[in-house]
This record gives structure tokens, C-alpha cells and sequence, in this order.
């Protein structure tokens, strides 16, 4: 059922503002209308709550480590945790950057780079080029040089030219090489970066057995927000300030009460046809056992629409037992849906959904008993107006024909009635 909301302007002394908040919170019955422009200390809320999501996120993915720090807060673990991936992501972008370095260099095998120091400080020109086979033969070619191959890679081929003068730059120009492009050094630096990376995950793991602080953490953090936006809210009009929002009709008498308490001015009315007004649902046993199905189609009533949980209910089941269809498979549901349900029995966030399976499983194994339908073996028997091969067809269509004219006119008429 959707609960009837009353729009409410409360007032209330600027002096007093902070404890109406306060209040406010503590009575937790208003929806406060968001304020159009958000303060400082609410955006830097904001981020830091979206921080701490994306560290959560990861913790998450990482999984737990080792036992909790009891000595760490909350706030500390994101800190540790922050440095971690900060020092993961840096080791990660490092060791790509190297990968690429060493793969540029691969042609050209594993050299010393201090070899070809020494040879220039010696006078000794050493060209490392790369082209196709008509230049490399013309290297071959050139008087006072020395030209070898070192790798070819199709139609291209990699040598050096040594020798006392440098060749022609325009002809053959060489590779320039880093102070720090040798292989055996990028290759270290490689191994310090896989270490750094696996001591970050490690602190992470650590981290992540610290997750419940992290949670409470970002949950102290959205009540901060909370607050933060009803203050943003808050119009000033000199020695009053005021704020509007929503309560649930049921809860009016809370709001008068704490308004009487606390000397607030209350203006209670019903919410204009224009207004957007947030719905809350009050759950029935109809609408709490098909919410998976709703929640997963993404599906909320309209303020001014109707609660129809019941109707889908009914109607869903109906055609989930027809299109399965088979009491076998049915059994099979069933079976496995009270075995979830003993062995998770204390997560609270699987209960409802495997009740709906439950329901849906016994609903197939009485479509299938009456249509005389086990695991497709033949000859089972059931209701005759199902089962005779020469009328059955016919059944089933008229039955159908039946659902959809209850279904479309139970909504017609719902519908009028609202």
C-alpha cells in the first residue's frame, strides 16, 4: 500500500537551528526538500563518501587478509587503504610503462648499455638502425664500418654499424637510446614494481578484514550528509528560519509532538497535484514476497498510482507454473529453494526471494500434477481437462483466453474504483 504523505513547512528560531535539525533527525519522520545548491561542507562530504565507496568497492573485490586491527578506526582503515591502492595503481601504471620500454628494446637482444659508453668514450661510433633489406645492404657496403644483423622481423632487419666517424644521419639514423634503456636494469626495476604491487595488495587484504569499520565508517558518513542537506536546506527569514519537506500521514502526530516539545511552527497540508511527491510503501505480506521480482525489473508505484504487488502476484504465479509446466522440474525448484533457505537462514537479504521461489515451485508442481506432466513422461495421469489429447489443447487456450480477460478487467476495475 502507498502511504499518504502531508506536505509540511516547519519554522523554528534561527538561534535554536541546529538543535531543530537535530531534532529532526532523532525523530526521523520528514523527507526535507533538498536545497537547490549544496554548501562546501556537503560537497566535500560528497566526495569523500564517494571515496570511500570506490575504497569499499575494492576491499570488497580484494577479500579478506589475515585478522582485524582492533587498534584501527574506520576512518583510518580507508586511510591505509587509500595509500595502498594509490601505491598498487603507481607500481601497475610503472611496470606497464617498463613492459613497453623492454619491448621497444627487444629487437635489439640483451646488452649492456655501459658497453656502449665506454665504446664512444673511446672514440668508437656505435649506430644502432633499423630498416628494410635494400638499406641494410647498403650499411654492408659502406667502407670503415663494421655492420652486423642483429634481429630481423620480416622485411624489417635491425643492425649496428661500428666504426672511427659516424655515418651519414640522413642515411642511416640511429635509435636513440635513454641513459637508463639497458634491459638488465629495466628488468629490476620490473621485479621492484611486481614487490611493490604485491605489498600493496597484501595491505589491502589486510584492509579488507576491517571492512565492517569501513562500512559504519561511510554510514556515519551519510548521516553527516543527511544533516548537512537539511542545514542547505534551512531558509533564512531573519530571527526564523524554515524548511519544507514530507511526512507519512501516520507520523504527523510524531512531528506535532516534537514541534510542541521544541516550539517549531508546523504547516501541514495535502501535497499539491503538481508536486513530486516521494512514495513509500508499506509493505503487505502480497507486496514483501513479489518485491525480488519488482526490485529486479526496477519497478515503483507513482505517488498517485496504484499499489498493484497483490494483482502480479496472483497473475505472475499463474503464468510462471503454466509456462514451466512440469511438476518434476517444479520438485526440483522446490527442493532446492528449502535447501538455500536452511543453509542460508541467516542472510536476511535471501529470505524473501527464496520464499517467492518457494511459492512459484509449488505453484509448477500443482500446474503439472493437474496436467499430468512428470519430467515429460507420458501417460502420467491428471485432470482429464488436461490431459485428453483431444480437448486439452483447446483448455489450455480457453483458460488463457480467461487470465487475460480477469487480468485486464480486475485492473479496469481496480482502477475505476481508485
Amino acid at each position: 500500500m502507498i502511504v499518504p504523505m502531508k506536505k509540511v513547512l516547519l519554522l523554528a528560531l534561527e538561534s535554536h537551528a541546529k538543535e531543530a535539525l537535530e531534532e529532526l533527525r532523532n525523530a526521523g519522520v520528514m523527507q526535507i526538500d533538498r536545497a537547490e545548491q549544496s554548501s562546501a561542507d556537503t560537497a566535500s562530504l560528497l566526495e569523500k563518501r564517494a571515496h570511500a565507496l570506490r575504497i569499499l568497492a575494492e576491499l570488497e573485490k580484494t577479500g579478506s587478509g589475515g585478522t582485524a586491527d582492533p587498534s584501527l578506526s574506520g576512518a583510518q582503515v580507508l586511510e591505509h587503504a587509500a595509500a595502498a591502492l594509490e601505491k598498487r595503481n603507481a607500481a601497475e601504471s610503472d611496470a606497464e610503462k617498463l613492459r613497453r620500454r623492454l619491448d621497444r628494446l627487444a629487437p635489439w637482444g640483451d646488452f649492456d648499455s655501459s658497453c656502449l659508453k665506454k665504446l664512444r668514450a673511446q672514440g668508437v661510433s656505435v649506430t644502432l638502425c633499423e630498416g628494410d633489406e635494400k638499406k641494410f645492404a647498403a650499411a654492408k657496403a659502406l667502407e670503415g664500418f663494421c655492420c652486423r644483423e642483429i634481429s630481423r622481423d620480416g622485411s624489417r632487419v635491425d643492425f649496428v654499424l661500428l666504426g672511427t666517424t659516424e655515418p651519414d644521419p640522413e642515411l642511416f639514423p640511429g635509435v636513440v637510446l635513454a641513459d637508463d634503456d639497458d634491459p638488465k636494469f629495466l628488468r629490476g626495476e620490473l621485479e621492484k614494481c611486481h614487490a611493490a604491487r604485491k605489498e600493496a595488495q597484501e595491505e589491502l587484504a589486510r584492509c579488507g578484514a576491517s571492512v565492517s569499520l569501513v562500512k559504519e565508517e561511510i554510514s556515519g558518513l551519510t548521516s553527516a550528509i543527511e544533516f548537512h542537506q537539511a542545514a542547505d536546506a534551512l531558509t533564512d527569514a531573519g530571527p526564523v528560519v524554515y524548511l519544507s519537506g514530507f511526512v507519512p500521514e501516520p507520523e504527523v502526530e510524531v512531528l506535532r509532538g516534537a514541534a510542541k516539545k521544541n516550539g517549531w511552527g508546523l504547516v501541514i497540508r495535502e501535497p499539491d497535484a503538481d508536486e513530486i511527491v516521494p512514495v513509500l510503501v508499506k509493505e503487505s505480506r502480497f507486496s514483501r514476497i513479489i518485491k525480488p521480482l519488482f526490485d529486479f525489473l526496477g519497478v515503483l508505484p507513482g505517488y498517485r498510482e496504484m499499489d498493484v504487488s497483490g494483482g502480479v502476484l496472483v497473475f505472475f504465479t499463474i503464468f510462471y507454473a503454466m509456462i514451466i509446466g512440469d511438476a518434476g522440474y517444479g520438485l526440483i525448484f522446490l527442493i532446492a529453494a528449502l535447501v538455500c533457505k536452511a543453509k542460508f537462514r541467516k542472510k536476511e537479504a535471501l529470505r524473501t526471494p527464496l520464499n517467492l521461489l518457494i511459492l512459484l515451485s509449488c505453484a509448477t508442481i500443482v500446474w503439472g500434477a493437474l496436467s499430468g506432466s512428470w519430467f515429460g513422461i507420458p501417460g502420467i495421469p491428471g485432470i482429464k481437462w488436461l490431459t485428453d489429447p483431444r480437448v486439452k489443447d483447446t483448455n489450455v487456450q480457453f483458460f488463457c483466453f480467461l487470465l487475460a480477460f480477469a487480468q485486464q478487467g480486475v485492473g479496469r476495475v481496480w482502477r475505476a474504483v481508485h
